[in-house]
């Protein structure tokens, strides 16, 4: 990982055909298994800089990481003797964020709470793979007909670069949006937390974003 942190142009972004390729110092993980938010194929420049500046902890007195020595003892006192400063493990602090401060690189498209508050109670369903997961064009357009035949209100988050080959929505059936009309409401980004405390809310999609992890598992196990 250090190599990584080093040089980061130079591993990303990277194209699907590297997506099984082994990371460097980081067997067995591949580069489909590290959650770099991807834009447009373009690593966000916001990543870049925590690389950046990663690669410049050397020259820093200290460094305060949001963790515990407890549970990446090992990890961190590779990282101390790399870099040779000292290290302090404060974390973890997620608590002490205040709910409405956003921590995503993505802008947050707040107009979907206003659509939430007009739909009923527990009805609405709430499909986000977050911002690691990529899929394909077929596990999108079988997931836009399953939200399409359910009957149920929707809010479908779409994370540009999160489908394999195609920007954003496009990959969408023909006029699926307009067969779901006001029924279905589809953004790039989402204020999760206000989202999934909003009474309209009744489902949401985090065993979807399970099996999507652990699926290459399954396939190595049958």
């Amino acid at each position: 990982m250090i190599t990584i942190f080093q040089q980061p142009e130079k591993y990303f972004p990277f194209e699907d055909s590297q997506l099984l390729d082994p990371l460097p110092e980081l067997h067995p993980l591949r580069f489909k298994d590290v959650p770099i938010p991807v834009v447009n194929n373009t690593v966000a420049e916001p990543v870049l800089d925590f690389f950046r500046a990663i690669s410049n902890i050397g020259s820093s007195v200290a460094t305060i990481w949001n963790t515990m020595q407890d549970m990446e003892n090992s990890i961190l006192l590779r990282l101390q003797e790399h870099y040779k400063v000292p290290f302090y493990a404060i974390g973890p602090f997620h608590k002490m964020v205040p709910m409405a401060s956003s921590t995503s690189i993505l802008q947050e498209d707040n107009s979907c709470i206003k659509w939430l508050d007009r739909q009923a109670p527990n009805s609405v369903l709430y499909v986000s793979l977050g911002s690691q997961m990529r899929i394909d064009d077929k596990e999108l357009i079988e997931t836009a007909w399953g939200l399409a035949n359910s009957d149920q209100p929707f809010l479908w988050v779409i994370r540009p670069g999160s489908v394999s080959g195609f920007q954003c929505a496009e990959a969408l059936p023909d006029d699926f949006e307009k067969i779901v009309g006001e029924r279905g409401r589809i953004v790039k980004w989402a204020p999760q937390k206000q989202v999934l405390a909003h009474p309209t809310v009744a489902g949401f999609s985090l065993i979807v974003v399970g099996i999507l992890h652990l699926k290459v598992f399954w396939r190595k196990s049958l």
